[in-house]
């Protein structure tokens, strides 16, 4: 049919304009069958709207938020609703396009608002969900492979059930849970629920802040732990290797021993009941201008009888010394039995006032053998 120039091809007079609605609770969007749906948002919180069935196949509708005084929206992935995740807290400006497919508005188009998500598992604001099965809960998560979930805010998952729950944890093997914040799991079936933590290779646990475990069946459950599981006799670690980390900052003005700690505390590591270890420790000491450094070693074995600890072959250990600028000094290894732990201790037995930065690295070297009382 040919159509006259002068008559256009749309008739603005058979354009229906666009309805209005304040959104003041979990209300349905009632549409009217208008093309266009423009919202204000006034409510006490996030609530969640579903939208009005379309007529007819092939039916457009677009929401577009005009003005906000209170309160979020959500439209979520379910119901009548296919989205590409669900449409959460968007702001002034923001849009959303869907066309009637004779059961469900599907989603065609959207501006970017706080979430912008990709795929049906990407629940998060700014989440993206790749693979199989997989759920990418957390704001601005992410998950590759298949049944796993990064339910932590930004954390991220790529390989098969596993979990990353914690803020900032990454999951990356099989049925790996990284629930500590920032922790990072790699290998099979481990866990790091320690703040920080990691863990690489089968069946390990690093429950401990920045603790790490590698190997097989090994458990690093305190601050700072390097630990590597050599397989296992019966239990989680009692068959591994550990190392730690110790430092304190001394003034040396009177002539007690001082104990370099983990961290910021006073305590050395500490022996697991029915553990038996071998230990070798290297402490290393200097003042600000390298006039007066101290290098020693200590080693020994230290066992937990079920909360009675025993040092051999003395108790203490006087450490043996590599090098000293001022012979007044000395370190020594005891029994802390209060904290069931291996204390490496310093001191100046003079009194000088010197201000000495102490480091030790402690091998330990763990078998644990449960044996009747």
């Amino acid at each position: 049919m040919l159509i006259p120039i002068d008559r256009p091809l749309i008739d603005a007079r058979n354009i229906r304009p666009a309805a209005t609605q304040t959104i003041t609770g979990n209300d349905a969007i009632a549409h009217n069958n208008r093309p266009a749906v423009h919202l204000t948002i006034n409510n006490a919180g996030d609530n969640t709207c579903t939208i009005a069935n379309g007529t007819v196949v092939g039916q457009t509708l677009f929401l577009f938020i005009v003005a906000r005084t209170a309160g979020e929206i959500i439209i979520a992935d379910s119901g009548n609703a296919s989205l590409h995740g669900k449409w959460y807290r968007p702001y002034v400006g923001m849009s959303l396009l869907l066309g009637w497919d004779g059961s469900s508005w599907v989603e065609l188009d959207r501006s970017p608002s706080y979430e912008v998500s990709m795929g049906h598992g990407a629940t998060g604001q700014f989440s993206n969900c790749f693979g199989y099965d997989g759920h990418a809960q957390g704001d601005y998560s992410t998950h590759f492979g298949s049944y796993g979930a990064a339910s932590g805010n930004y954390s991220f998952h790529s390989g098969t059930f596993g979990v990353a729950s914690g803020v900032g944890a990454a999951c990356l093997g099989t049925l790996g849970v990284a629930s500590g914040d920032n922790a990072t799991h790699l290998g099979d079936r481990g866990t790091v629920a320690g703040k920080r933590g990691t863990h690489l290779g089968y069946y390990g646990i690093a429950s401990a802040y920045q603790a790490v475990h590698m190997g097989r069946y090994g458990v690093a459950d305190q601050k700072n732990q390097l630990a590597h599981g050599g397989n296992k006799f019966e239990v989680v670690g009692d068959a591994q290797y550990s190392r730690f980390v110790l430092r304190e900052q001394i003034t040396h003005s009177d002539a007690n021993w001082h104990t370099l700690g983990i961290g910021t505390s006073s305590i050395g590591p500490v022996i697991p009941s029915a553990g038996v270890w071998a230990f070798e420790a290297q402490i290393v000491g200097s003042v600000g201008n390298q006039t007066k450094v101290f290098g020693y070693t200590v080693s020994g074995v230290l066992s937990n009888t079920y909360g009675t600890i025993t040092l051999q072959p003395s108790d203490p250990i006087a450490a043996t010394v590599l090098y000293e600028s001022d012979s007044d000094f000395a370190c020594q290894a005891v029994a802390d039995d209060t904290n069931k732990a291996l204390s490496i201790q310093v001191k100046d037995a003079t009194s000088g006032g010197d201000l000495v930065r102490w480091v030790a690295t402690v091998h330990l070297t763990q078998v644990m053998y449960e044996v009747e009382e």
